[in-house]
């Protein structure tokens, strides 16, 4: 159990010039598979419909983490000012969430 522990001390204890092809290295990425800093590294594909595919499988999970925090955001903020923000021909609108009526941005911002 405390073996990468171990191992990231004597990486990080070796110069930096000796770091990347040291032994700490190579046994820190192959028990945790972590890409170890300086190395280059190839995550996708040669073919470019392939290295697409894969960009957008690694990207998915990042992309819906972000968006479930957005609506988590947009939640807080409905529920802390009972406002929410609708988009108008003028640009965006506050409006009281019970009454549908608008809300002044200087009333919002208190």
């Amino acid at each position: 159990p405390n073996r990468i522990p171990n191992l990231v001390r004597s990486y990080t204890s070796l110069p930096k010039s000796q770091r990347l092809n040291s032994t700490p290295s190579h046994q820190i990425e192959s028990q945790t598979t972590y890409p170890m800093p300086g190395k280059s590294l190839n995550f996708f594909s040669t073919d470019k419909t392939t290295a697409r595919r894969e960009f957008l499988l690694k990207a998915q999970p990042i992309v819906m983490a972000m968006e479930e925090q957005k609506l988590k955001d947009i939640r807080d903020a409905r529920e802390y000012t009972r406002c929410e923000v609708k988009k108008s021909g003028r640009g965006y609108q506050y409006v009281d969430v019970e009454t549908g009526v608008g809300v002044s941005a200087e009333e919002y911002k208190r």
